[in-house]
Protein backbone atom coordinates (compact mmCIF):
# COMPACT_ATOMS: atom_id res chain seq x y z
CA UNK A 1 0.00 0.00 0.00
CA UNK A 2 1.00 3.21 -0.89
CA UNK A 3 0.18 7.34 -0.30
CA UNK A 4 -1.92 6.98 -3.50
CA UNK A 5 -5.73 6.95 -3.88
CA UNK A 6 -7.15 3.78 -6.01
CA UNK A 7 -6.12 2.56 -8.69
CA UNK A 8 -2.86 3.62 -7.93
CA UNK A 9 -2.44 2.54 -4.42
CA UNK A 10 -1.23 -1.00 -4.71
CA UNK A 11 -5.01 -2.61 -5.79
CA UNK A 12 -4.85 -5.92 -6.36
CA UNK A 13 -8.13 -5.71 -8.29
CA UNK A 14 -6.19 -3.75 -10.91
CA UNK A 15 -3.18 -5.30 -10.23
CA UNK A 16 -5.23 -8.26 -11.86
CA UNK A 17 -6.43 -6.67 -15.07
CA UNK A 18 -2.64 -5.57 -15.81
CA UNK A 19 -1.76 -8.72 -15.75
CA UNK A 20 -3.98 -9.57 -18.87
CA UNK A 21 -3.72 -8.30 -22.51
CA UNK A 22 -5.70 -5.23 -22.73
CA UNK A 23 -5.38 -4.86 -25.63
CA UNK A 24 -8.14 -6.30 -28.71
CA UNK A 25 -7.74 -7.02 -32.46
CA UNK A 26 -11.06 -6.86 -34.75
CA UNK A 27 -10.09 -8.25 -38.36
CA UNK A 28 -13.16 -7.26 -40.60
CA UNK A 29 -14.03 -8.33 -44.29
CA UNK A 30 -11.79 -6.21 -46.16
CA UNK A 31 -8.84 -6.40 -48.10
CA UNK A 32 -7.30 -2.90 -47.70
CA UNK A 33 -3.69 -3.54 -46.02
CA UNK A 34 -4.84 -0.95 -43.70
CA UNK A 35 -4.59 -1.13 -39.69
CA UNK A 36 -6.11 1.55 -37.23
CA UNK A 37 -5.05 1.53 -33.70
CA UNK A 38 -7.02 3.10 -31.21
CA UNK A 39 -5.55 4.49 -27.99
CA UNK A 40 -7.75 4.91 -24.77
CA UNK A 41 -7.04 7.74 -22.49
CA UNK A 42 -7.45 8.87 -18.86
CA UNK A 43 -11.89 8.71 -19.81
CA UNK A 44 -11.58 4.97 -19.48
CA UNK A 45 -13.45 4.71 -16.39
CA UNK A 46 -14.37 8.07 -13.93
CA UNK A 47 -14.84 8.33 -11.13
CA UNK A 48 -11.77 6.29 -9.91
CA UNK A 49 -12.90 4.24 -7.43
CA UNK A 50 -13.25 0.29 -7.57
CA UNK A 51 -16.74 0.19 -8.32
CA UNK A 52 -16.71 2.01 -11.32
CA UNK A 53 -13.37 0.27 -12.62
CA UNK A 54 -14.82 -2.91 -11.86
CA UNK A 55 -17.67 -1.96 -14.13
CA UNK A 56 -16.41 -0.40 -16.83
CA UNK A 57 -13.06 -2.25 -16.92
CA UNK A 58 -13.45 -5.78 -15.63
CA UNK A 59 -17.16 -6.15 -16.97
CA UNK A 60 -17.75 -4.72 -19.72
CA UNK A 61 -14.25 -4.89 -21.29
CA UNK A 62 -14.20 -1.32 -22.15
CA UNK A 63 -12.17 0.47 -24.60
CA UNK A 64 -12.64 4.01 -25.32
CA UNK A 65 -13.49 4.52 -29.68
CA UNK A 66 -15.20 0.68 -29.94
CA UNK A 67 -17.98 1.36 -30.92
CA UNK A 68 -16.73 2.97 -34.12
CA UNK A 69 -15.53 -0.62 -34.84
CA UNK A 70 -19.15 -1.05 -35.69
CA UNK A 71 -19.36 1.97 -38.33
CA UNK A 72 -19.33 0.33 -41.64
CA UNK A 73 -17.18 2.73 -43.20
CA UNK A 74 -14.80 2.03 -40.44
CA UNK A 75 -14.54 -1.70 -41.37
CA UNK A 76 -14.64 -0.93 -45.29
CA UNK A 77 -11.43 1.20 -45.37
CA UNK A 78 -9.28 -1.39 -42.45
CA UNK A 79 -8.67 -4.64 -42.67
CA UNK A 80 -7.49 -4.55 -39.00
CA UNK A 81 -8.77 -2.66 -35.91
CA UNK A 82 -7.01 -2.67 -32.61
CA UNK A 83 -7.42 -1.49 -29.02
CA UNK A 84 -5.41 -0.41 -26.82
CA UNK A 85 -5.83 0.37 -22.73
CA UNK A 86 -3.86 1.95 -20.13
CA UNK A 87 -5.52 0.52 -16.74
CA UNK A 88 -3.78 2.41 -14.78
CA UNK A 89 -4.28 5.86 -16.88
CA UNK A 90 -0.85 7.00 -16.44
CA UNK A 91 -0.06 7.63 -19.98
CA UNK A 92 1.24 4.22 -21.39
CA UNK A 93 4.45 4.85 -18.60
CA UNK A 94 4.10 1.37 -17.52
CA UNK A 95 2.86 0.07 -21.30
CA UNK A 96 -0.35 -2.24 -21.19
CA UNK A 97 0.51 -5.40 -18.82
CA UNK A 98 2.86 -7.05 -17.15
CA UNK A 99 4.97 -8.53 -20.54
CA UNK A 100 4.86 -5.05 -22.13
CA UNK A 101 5.60 -2.86 -19.13
CA UNK A 102 7.09 0.30 -21.33
CA UNK A 103 6.17 2.43 -24.15
CA UNK A 104 9.04 0.94 -26.12
CA UNK A 105 8.26 -2.68 -25.27
CA UNK A 106 4.53 -1.77 -26.27
CA UNK A 107 5.64 -0.18 -29.76
CA UNK A 108 7.09 -3.55 -30.74
CA UNK A 109 4.44 -5.36 -30.00
CA UNK A 110 2.31 -3.02 -32.41
CA UNK A 111 4.47 -3.20 -34.87
CA UNK A 112 4.19 -7.28 -34.91
CA UNK A 113 0.59 -6.57 -34.89
CA UNK A 114 0.39 -4.29 -37.50
CA UNK A 115 3.32 -6.01 -39.76
CA UNK A 116 2.76 -4.90 -43.76
CA UNK A 117 -0.33 -2.61 -42.92
CA UNK A 118 -0.58 1.00 -43.39
CA UNK A 119 -0.99 2.42 -40.00
CA UNK A 120 -3.44 5.14 -38.66
CA UNK A 121 -3.06 5.71 -34.63
CA UNK A 122 -6.03 7.45 -32.76
CA UNK A 123 -6.63 8.70 -29.66
CA UNK A 124 -8.26 11.21 -27.22
CA UNK A 125 -6.22 13.30 -24.18
CA UNK A 126 -3.52 11.03 -22.71
CA UNK A 127 -4.76 8.68 -26.00
CA UNK A 128 -4.23 11.16 -28.39
CA UNK A 129 -0.72 11.68 -26.71
CA UNK A 130 -0.28 7.59 -27.26
CA UNK A 131 -1.11 8.10 -30.93
CA UNK A 132 1.35 10.93 -31.55
CA UNK A 133 3.88 8.65 -29.54
CA UNK A 134 3.68 5.22 -31.02
CA UNK A 135 2.69 6.33 -34.45
CA UNK A 136 6.70 7.97 -33.99
CA UNK A 137 7.89 4.48 -32.66
CA UNK A 138 6.29 2.53 -35.03
CA UNK A 139 6.36 4.26 -38.47
CA UNK A 140 3.12 4.82 -39.11
CA UNK A 141 1.47 6.25 -41.97
CA UNK A 142 -0.55 8.70 -39.73
CA UNK A 143 -2.43 9.72 -36.43
CA UNK A 144 -5.28 11.59 -34.93
CA UNK A 145 -4.80 13.20 -32.05
CA UNK A 146 -7.65 15.10 -29.95
CA UNK A 147 -6.32 17.42 -27.40
CA UNK A 148 -3.32 15.13 -27.10
CA UNK A 149 -0.45 16.52 -24.77
CA UNK A 150 2.66 16.66 -26.14
CA UNK A 151 4.34 16.79 -23.03
CA UNK A 152 3.44 15.41 -19.53
CA UNK A 153 6.62 16.88 -17.37
CA UNK A 154 3.93 19.17 -15.84
CA UNK A 155 1.90 16.04 -14.19
CA UNK A 156 5.51 15.39 -12.01
CA UNK A 157 4.02 18.34 -10.14
CA UNK A 158 0.28 18.31 -10.79
CA UNK A 159 0.47 14.64 -8.69
CA UNK A 160 0.27 12.11 -11.40
CA UNK A 161 1.34 8.90 -9.25
CA UNK A 162 3.94 7.13 -12.10
CA UNK A 163 4.96 10.38 -13.42
CA UNK A 164 6.18 11.26 -10.15
CA UNK A 165 7.49 7.88 -9.50
CA UNK A 166 9.63 7.35 -12.35
CA UNK A 167 10.89 11.01 -12.95
CA UNK A 168 14.18 9.50 -12.65
CA UNK A 169 13.94 6.66 -14.76
CA UNK A 170 15.43 6.73 -17.78
CA UNK A 171 13.75 3.62 -19.25
CA UNK A 172 10.13 5.11 -18.27
CA UNK A 173 10.92 9.24 -18.50
CA UNK A 174 12.32 9.00 -21.95
CA UNK A 175 9.39 9.99 -23.13
CA UNK A 176 7.93 13.01 -20.83
CA UNK A 177 8.38 15.50 -24.02
CA UNK A 178 7.48 13.99 -27.17
CA UNK A 179 7.04 17.31 -28.66
CA UNK A 180 10.70 16.41 -30.54
CA UNK A 181 9.52 13.09 -32.20
CA UNK A 182 6.48 14.10 -33.28
CA UNK A 183 7.83 12.79 -36.76
CA UNK A 184 6.22 10.03 -38.73
CA UNK A 185 6.36 8.69 -42.19
CA UNK A 186 4.03 9.17 -44.78
CA UNK A 187 1.50 12.07 -44.70
CA UNK A 188 2.16 13.13 -40.70
CA UNK A 189 -0.70 13.36 -38.27
CA UNK A 190 -3.38 15.56 -37.74
CA UNK A 191 -3.64 17.46 -34.21
CA UNK A 192 -7.28 18.48 -33.44
CA UNK A 193 -7.44 20.81 -30.29
CA UNK A 194 -10.39 22.93 -28.76
CA UNK A 195 -8.62 26.66 -28.82
CA UNK A 196 -10.45 27.96 -26.25
CA UNK A 197 -9.00 25.86 -23.68
CA UNK A 198 -6.58 26.48 -21.38
CA UNK A 199 -5.07 23.09 -21.17
CA UNK A 200 -5.15 22.70 -25.01
CA UNK A 201 -4.08 26.38 -25.37
CA UNK A 202 -0.66 25.35 -23.34
CA UNK A 203 -0.51 22.13 -24.68
CA UNK A 204 -0.53 23.87 -28.58
CA UNK A 205 2.01 26.07 -28.10
CA UNK A 206 4.96 23.09 -27.62
CA UNK A 207 3.85 21.77 -30.83
CA UNK A 208 7.09 21.99 -33.14
CA UNK A 209 5.70 23.27 -36.74
CA UNK A 210 7.43 20.65 -38.63
CA UNK A 211 5.30 21.13 -41.78
CA UNK A 212 4.12 17.20 -40.94
CA UNK A 213 1.31 18.01 -38.43
CA UNK A 214 -1.69 19.95 -39.53
CA UNK A 215 -3.22 21.70 -36.63
CA UNK A 216 -7.27 22.28 -36.47
CA UNK A 217 -8.17 24.67 -33.60
CA UNK A 218 -11.99 24.11 -32.77
CA UNK A 219 -14.09 26.84 -31.47
CA UNK A 220 -14.60 25.27 -27.98
CA UNK A 221 -13.53 25.57 -24.23
CA UNK A 222 -14.16 21.87 -23.54
CA UNK A 223 -11.42 19.47 -23.15
CA UNK A 224 -11.02 16.64 -25.80
CA UNK A 225 -13.88 17.83 -27.53
CA UNK A 226 -13.59 18.71 -31.64
CA UNK A 227 -16.01 17.98 -34.49
CA UNK A 228 -19.24 15.94 -33.53
CA UNK A 229 -18.48 12.40 -32.63
CA UNK A 230 -20.34 10.73 -35.64
CA UNK A 231 -18.25 12.28 -37.96
CA UNK A 232 -15.00 10.46 -36.77
CA UNK A 233 -15.66 7.40 -39.28
CA UNK A 234 -15.96 10.02 -42.31
CA UNK A 235 -13.00 11.51 -41.51
CA UNK A 236 -11.18 8.27 -40.37
CA UNK A 237 -11.42 6.22 -43.80
CA UNK A 238 -10.81 9.70 -46.01
CA UNK A 239 -6.81 9.73 -47.28
CA UNK A 240 -4.65 12.36 -46.42
CA UNK A 241 -5.20 13.79 -49.81
CA UNK A 242 -8.92 14.28 -49.17
CA UNK A 243 -8.72 15.10 -45.91
CA UNK A 244 -6.07 17.84 -46.52
CA UNK A 245 -7.92 19.31 -49.46
CA UNK A 246 -11.34 19.67 -47.40
CA UNK A 247 -9.53 21.77 -44.37
CA UNK A 248 -7.49 23.65 -46.98
CA UNK A 249 -10.79 25.36 -47.91
CA UNK A 250 -12.65 25.51 -44.67
CA UNK A 251 -9.88 26.57 -42.63
CA UNK A 252 -9.19 30.47 -42.48
CA UNK A 253 -6.95 30.85 -39.87
CA UNK A 254 -9.74 30.95 -37.39
CA UNK A 255 -11.18 28.59 -34.91
CA UNK A 256 -13.55 26.36 -36.83
CA UNK A 257 -17.24 25.90 -36.08
CA UNK A 258 -18.19 22.10 -34.69
CA UNK A 259 -21.13 21.65 -36.25
CA UNK A 260 -20.18 24.03 -39.60
CA UNK A 261 -17.50 21.15 -40.02
CA UNK A 262 -19.84 18.49 -39.75
CA UNK A 263 -22.41 20.09 -42.31
CA UNK A 264 -19.77 20.96 -44.65
CA UNK A 265 -18.02 17.49 -44.61
CA UNK A 266 -20.54 14.82 -45.09
CA UNK A 267 -22.42 13.95 -47.25
CA UNK A 268 -26.21 14.02 -46.96
CA UNK A 269 -26.76 10.76 -46.87
CA UNK A 270 -24.39 10.53 -43.86
CA UNK A 271 -25.00 13.49 -42.49
CA UNK A 272 -29.30 13.01 -42.10
CA UNK A 273 -29.08 9.50 -40.19
CA UNK A 274 -26.31 10.15 -38.03
CA UNK A 275 -28.35 13.54 -36.95
CA UNK A 276 -31.39 11.62 -36.37
CA UNK A 277 -29.46 9.44 -34.22
CA UNK A 278 -27.80 11.30 -32.22
CA UNK A 279 -31.09 13.73 -31.44
CA UNK A 280 -32.98 10.80 -30.45
CA UNK A 281 -30.08 9.76 -27.99
CA UNK A 282 -30.19 13.31 -26.50
CA UNK A 283 -33.60 13.02 -26.40
CA UNK A 284 -33.78 9.81 -24.26
CA UNK A 285 -30.90 11.24 -22.22
CA UNK A 286 -33.13 14.14 -21.32
CA UNK A 287 -36.39 12.22 -20.78
CA UNK A 288 -34.64 9.72 -18.48
CA UNK A 289 -33.38 12.20 -16.27
CA UNK A 290 -36.50 14.08 -16.14
CA UNK A 291 -37.91 10.73 -15.14
CA UNK A 292 -35.03 9.99 -12.69
CA UNK A 293 -35.85 13.62 -11.08
CA UNK A 294 -39.40 12.68 -10.82
CA UNK A 295 -38.72 9.32 -9.09
CA UNK A 296 -36.26 10.83 -6.76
Amino acid sequence: MNQFPFPWNGSPLVHSEYLKDNYRVIDTEAKTGRAIIFFSGNGLYYPNTEQEFTKKVIIDDRYEWEHLSQDKLIRQYYERIIFVRDVFKQWYINGINAEYDTADKTAELMKSLTFGFKVTTCGDSAGGYAAVLFASLIGAERFFSVSGQFSITHQINAGAPFVMMNASDPAKNKYYDISHIAQITGGGGYYLWPAKCHIDIDQHALVIDNGKIIKLPFNTSKHGASMPSFCYPYLLSRSNEQINSFFSTMYRGEPLGRWNIAFKMLPMSILIPALARWIMRKSSGLIRERIRRLIH
